[in-house]
């Protein structure tokens, strides 16, 4: 969770922030729909408890996790893909993409572990982990295809900016024991920034 979070915090502040800038030419409303992303975050945590960001607690029942923080966590995944589609007609970028990816991938997996702790049937965890793995791939082609989504581009990349804020912030505070940093916290954000930044160096 420590890299994932770092290394979107890292093409963030490197690439999306200056794109979204240079996109809308230096327009400051911008940063409106950022803290918009920031504050649709909140909203959806409270339907999420806060799986995206490892954060969900243990006493929470099935129910909850069933109808609302697996809802939720679609409908965040979702709109963090927005974006994607738009840039594949654009043929440009990958960084949005990866970020989604190393965002994603321990998402599924404290996903998996939660459903599992739960004492859910296989075929019903099978079943959620599914809906969430389509998830990302129907924001992007909602993205692709409905021509709305790609004049607003700019506007959906800084929300998805606001919300990629907030989650990294809180995966990086919360990640260790009594929010406190160690070492190997410490080694695993240099790597994920440095690696952030050696891709936004290439791809750019």
């Amino acid at each position: 969770m420590a890299f994932s979070g770092s290394f979107i915090l890292a093409i963030t502040a490197l690439h999306i922030l200056p794109d979204i800038y240079d996109r809308s030419g230096h327009n400051h409303i911008v940063g409106l729909f950022i803290m918009l992303g920031i504050l649709l975050q909140i909203v959806l945590e409270f339907f999420t408890q806060g799986i995206e960001h490892g954060h969900h607690h243990h006493h929470d029942n099935v129910l909850s996790l069933s109808k609302g923080a697996v809802v939720g966590l679609y409908l965040h995944s979702i709109l963090e893909s927005l974006p994607l589609g738009v840039q594949w007609i654009l043929d440009e970028g990958n960084l949005l993409f990866w970020g989604v990816v190393f965002h994603h991938l321990p998402i599924g997996i404290i996903l998996y572990m939660i459903l599992k702790s739960k004492g859910l049937k296989r075929n019903k965890i099978l079943f959620y982990l599914a809906l969430f793995a389509m998830s990302s791939p129907a924001g992007a082609l909602a993205g692709y295809f409905i021509p709305a989504f790609q004049k607003i581009f700019v506007y959906l990349l800084a929300i998805v900016a606001g919300i990629f804020m907030h989650i990294s912030t809180t995966i990086i505070f919360e990640s260790s024991h009594d929010h406190r940093f160690n070492m190997m916290k410490l080694v695993t954000i240099v790597l994920a920034s440095s690696l952030a930044f050696g891709m936004v160096e290439f791809l750019h």
